[in-house]
């Protein structure tokens, strides 16, 4: 990064840390029906009671990574559960604009107007705002997020055993934190098979059965055995792949448009807004633009790992969460395709400019 930009993004770090600590200092932390059983599970550890809420039940909707890492900052500082997750997400909200700023640096190398515009919109993002000023475990998965593109970029460049084991552990310490954190092993033995053939991604199976084995043990030994279920109490009727889809769509056209009354049917219903801009780029992109869109997914290390994670946990996301709690368990899923939905956008953009130009 320019020495420039590393100014511009610590503005926006600054401008973050204080934007989140206008959102919480009165009152402290959102705290929602999930982060008090969070919450009540760590006071649970805390007495030596175990894995339970306050309604008594045992901890069976999630892996337990993000109470015991609450627990042990507890135990290490003597402080009280809320404020430690309180100050972790307000710290975690400046670290990952930093980080979501390099990622946005690294994509956008060649046209740093683009990064610098993506890095703003996602401090500014509500959503984004919102995820770190609740108690809530999304915060540190979007850090480990950012994290494992770094390891996936430096594995294309120049692949090693050593990166492999780093690239699985980060996949099972996100798995141990969010069950969804699967799709990084699925992204890692793609890579893998990408970029060293099939004979390697062989070799790696021992390094992913080491890295998802505490997850699959909490889920066996623990959630199963309790619910006869690997993923907690929930039930597929309560999941609509198609309402999640729509909702989340529309979660996204706000970033870039706010809601206008008179045109609240169309941008509560994304799908008219997304067949409109498809034909678009149909009418007006030639076969050059879309072979460079192409090249632009294959040339640039950090784009291709973020793609396929990004439309693989999204759709994990629409058929596992519940539709009833979309606005708040999907926000991770939506945040996390934000860099995919820029990137398309500018280079979709720059592609139909090119072509409106030589017409």
């Amino acid at each position: 990064m320019t020495r420039k930009y590393q100014w511009y993004l610590g503005s926006l770090c600054l401008l973050g840390l204080v934007m989140i600590a206008a959102a919480t200092w009165r009152y402290g932390a959102g705290v929602s029906s999930d982060a008090v059983r969070n919450l009540s599970t760590v006071d649970s550890l805390l007495a030596g009671r175990g894995f339970v809420d306050l309604n008594g039940n045992l901890l069976t909707w999630w892996p337990p990574l993000y109470p015991l890492l609450l627990y042990v900052f507890s135990l290490l500082t003597n402080g009280d559960p809320f404020v430690i997750a309180w100050y972790l997400n307000v710290v975690l909200f400046v670290v990952n604009i930093w980080l979501a700023g390099w990622f946005f640096w690294v994509v956008f190398r060649e046209k740093p107007i683009f990064a610098a515009a993506c890095a703003l919109v996602f401090t500014l993002s509500r959503s984004v705002l919102s995820l770190h000023a609740n108690v809530s475990s999304d915060p540190l998965f979007i850090a480990f997020m950012f994290v494992y593109f770094y390891l996936a970029a430096q594995y294309l460049q120049n692949p090693s055993g050593k990166l492999r084991w780093w690239l699985f552990a980060l996949s099972g310490l996100s798995t141990l934190h969010r069950f969804p954190g699967i799709v990084f092993f699925v992204v890692g033995g793609l890579l893998i098979l990408y970029r060293e053939g099939f004979r390697a991604a062989l070799e790696a199976v021992p390094q992913a059965v080491m890295g998802i084995l505490p997850s699959a043990a909490w889920a066996f030994f623990f959630t199963y055995a309790k619910t006869g279920t690997f993923f907690g109490p929930r039930y597929p009727g309560t999941m609509l792949p198609l309402e999640n889809a729509n909702n989340s769509l529309a979660r996204m056209v706000h970033w870039f448009i706010p809601l206008y009354e008179p045109l609240a049917y169309v941008l509560l219903n994304p799908w008219i807004l997304l067949i409109t801009l498809v034909f678009l780029f149909m009418l007006f992109n030639r076969k050059q633009n879309w072979l460079d869109f192409g090249r632009a997914i294959t040339g640039n290390v950090y784009v291709g790992p973020y793609l396929i994670f990004s439309i693989l946990y999204y759709v994990l996301m629409l058929f596992t969460v519940v539709t009833a709690t979309i606005s708040t368990c999907i926000q991770t899923g939506i945040t996390s395709s934000f860099s995919l939905w820029c990137w398309s956008l500018f280079v979709l953009l720059s592609g139909i400019s090119y072509s409106v130009t030589s017409i």
